[in-house]
């Protein structure tokens, strides 16, 4: 169960699994992509949100160096720029076994 303080967190947090399916979606991913835990557990991340950026969610379960960056459209059509760094947990055998992601909107920093 996710603490009450994930939830009320400024931020996005979403754990996928190595299939990039949703296990754990924050009360700050809800408010930012506008979907519910509910409808999100399970849920294929790509799906969920959608961004610009081809094989970004992929990219992000390998692991990578610093924060990335990709452009996010809403279903009405207006678009957010989110800054994600992310935490891969991997078996001894080096298999992905999870990817915690934090996302932010930086929207306004990017658009100065």
């Amino acid at each position: 169960m996710q603490s009450m303080d994930l939830d009320r967190a400024p931020f996005a947090f979403v754990k996928l699994d190595p299939s990039l399916r949703v296990t754990a979606w924050s009360g700050g991913a809800a408010r930012m992509f506008g979907v519910s835990a509910a409808e999100a557990l399970g849920g294929d991340v790509g799906a969920l949100i959608a961004v610009r950026e081809p094989g970004f969610w992929a990219g992000l379960r390998v692991g990578s160096e610093g924060p990335r960056v990709a452009t996010w459209v809403a279903a009405d059509g207006t678009s957010r720029v989110i800054e994600w760094e992310s935490q891969v947990e991997r078996a001894a055998d080096g298999a992905v076994v999870a990817t915690a992601c934090y996302g932010r909107d930086v929207t306004a920093r990017t658009s100065q």
